[in-house]
């Protein structure tokens, strides 16, 4: 009898870059991840060119930067990345929602019912972006 593998882990090399997707899944769910991964890669990827093309305008005159209530900073390039992954994700997986750091954050009492979302921060390392160490990086679950 060929039962189906209730857990599996994929590992999936999206480009020659060798960029890895790893995560333990069962195998329907393996073959929604293989279906989102390449698209996935596309969006993060023009967000990443984003970023990279204003960093290096920023190595060379730096960004405005406003300060979060949070007290962390936020630049155009946090935004325009937010934009990027946020319209590409909704497209990608309509009234899936997506959870941003650098967007409004829905009250608990409407989060509370999502049984899926999208976890986005479309700069981690601001910092770092605005120091030039090249340590920054996006981040989508």
């Amino acid at each position: 009898m060929n039962r189906p593998a209730k857990n599996r882990a994929l590992h999936e090399i999206v480009s020659e870059r060798e960029i890895c997707l790893s995560v333990s899944i069962s195998s329907a769910e393996a073959a929604v991840v293989h279906e989102l991964t390449l698209p996935l890669y596309r969006i993060c990827h023009r967000a990443g060119k984003v970023l990279c093309d204003l960093y290096a305008g920023h190595l060379r005159r730096p960004l405005q930067v406003e300060i979060k209530q949070d007290a962390t900073p936020v630049t155009i390039a946090d935004r325009q990345s937010n934009d990027i992954l946020q319209g590409g994700l909704q497209a990608l997986c309509p009234g899936v929602p997506v959870l941003s750091e650098e967007a409004r954050i829905p009250a608990l009492s409407r989060r509370r019912d999502w049984t899926q979302y999208w976890l986005v921060d479309p700069l981690d390392g601001t910092r770092e972006f605005l120091e030039g160490s090249g340590q920054f990086c996006i981040n989508v679950a």
